[in-house]
């Protein structure tokens, strides 16, 4: 899935995100307790008019978004001894905000994780083993116009990711334990 192109899943779509990943102890951006893995939560384009050339232009802008469909982050060291590296997911409409974090610390080699959401359930999946299972409690919509976003939580690269993400795979459905 290109980055740059909007990807939205509506509040009842099933979706599975799976991907590779690789991270230090200590974070080189740990300005909060997490960073971001992938997200859908922080850059948006905006039609503005250039007063120069008076054509419209895309302009990406840099917003926090209080709705979104996930948002998959790792905890850092400032999170402390028994939370760094735990995975992180999130999901929101705005109202009600859905987070839970993993058990496994994710530090020191590679870590395959699945997110996904499964008929009225979200999950989290780290190297094969169900990490968390939960009913969704959003009610309402989670869409938005933000664009989806790999290892950074927008273009300012707040919350950036020092480690790596790789063989990112995003479904329309759920994937089953096999």
């Amino acid at each position: 899935t290109d980055a740059y192109k909007a990807l939205n899943f509506d509040k009842d779509d099933d979706f599975a995100i799976s991907f590779w990943y690789s991270g230090n102890i200590s974070q080189s951006i740990a300005t909060t307790t997490q960073n971001a893995l992938i997200t859908k939560r922080g850059v948006q384009d905006t039609l503005i008019l250039n007063k120069k050339t008076r054509k419209r232009e895309l302009k990406e802008q840099n917003l926090m978004r209080n709705r979104y469909p996930f948002d998959i982050q790792v905890y850092n060291h400032p999170a402390g001894k028994t939370t760094n590296g735990k995975i992180r997911l999130r999901r929101s409409d705005g109202v009600t905000t859905y987070s839970s974090a993993s058990a496994t610390q994710c530090t020191g080699s590679q870590f395959h994780i699945v997110a996904q959401k499964s008929s009225s359930y979200l999950e989290l999946w780290i190297d094969g083993t169900r990490e968390i299972h939960s009913l969704d409690p959003v009610p309402n919509e989670v869409r938005n116009q933000s664009k989806l976003m790999f290892g950074s939580l927008n273009t300012s690269l707040s919350e950036s990711l020092s480690g790596s993400l790789d063989e990112i795979r995003i479904y329309n459905q759920p994937l089953n334990e096999t």
